[in-house]
């Protein structure tokens, strides 16, 4: 949750480059503990896609978005 937390923050501060390491790296790690518990981790990569989705459609990369939503 804390790469989530941060990639907010850092889009928040208008870093996207950084923001958009720290949602993708968030998304990896919960993807891989998803795959051990999916009753506990999948709402959290939902998360993760949704903030992602919603940022790289902010930054104008809409067909990008679209892969992430609902994922």
């Amino acid at each position: 949750m804390a790469c989530n937390n941060l990639a907010n923050l850092l889009a928040d501060l208008n870093r996207p480059d950084e923001a958009e390491s720290f949602y993708r790296e968030a998304l990896e790690i919960y993807r891989r503990l998803a795959d051990a518990n999916p009753q506990a981790y999948r709402p959290l990569v939902a998360k993760v896609c949704n903030n992602l989705a919603i940022f790289l459609n902010k930054l104008g990369r809409s067909e990008e978005a679209q892969r992430y939503r609902g994922c």
